[in-house]
């Protein structure tokens, strides 16, 4: 009977002795991963104010007037002056019943040709 108790009371000690270790593996374990997460989050958030400063800096006044005065066909339109909107013909080199039936198909989502913005001078 009294090998039964020393057993029993040294299987107890070892199952807290487990349980205990196995606890602290886990809180290590997500303190790892938070550590982990944090430097993703840290990541994003430098990736975050780079693409803020460069979308401020494309879109600041002078970059948008270096980029007006390269393209020497820019022309704002005058007051008064009417602007004509032409659509492009694409040629795609299907055969004319693919073309209609996905002309048909894309008709449900709106406008199927691309439209171009051409000022008319009068």
């Amino acid at each position: 009977m009294r090998l039964f108790k020393v057993l029993s009371v040294i299987f107890f000690i070892t199952f807290i002795a487990l349980a205990y270790v196995c606890q602290q593996n886990e809180i290590f374990y997500f303190a790892y991963l938070g550590g982990k997460k944090q430097v993703a989050l840290a990541n994003l958030l430098d990736k975050n104010n780079v693409f803020r400063y460069n979308i401020n800096r494309l879109s600041s006044l002078t970059c948008l007037d270096g980029k007006i005065l390269r393209n020497t066909d820019f022309e704002i339109p005058a007051v008064k002056q009417s602007v004509r909107f032409e659509a492009e013909e694409a040629s795609t080199g299907n055969s004319p019943a693919a073309e209609r039936k996905s002309n048909l198909i894309l008709s449900f989502f709106g406008s199927v040709k691309q439209a171009q913005a051409q000022t008319l001078n009068r």
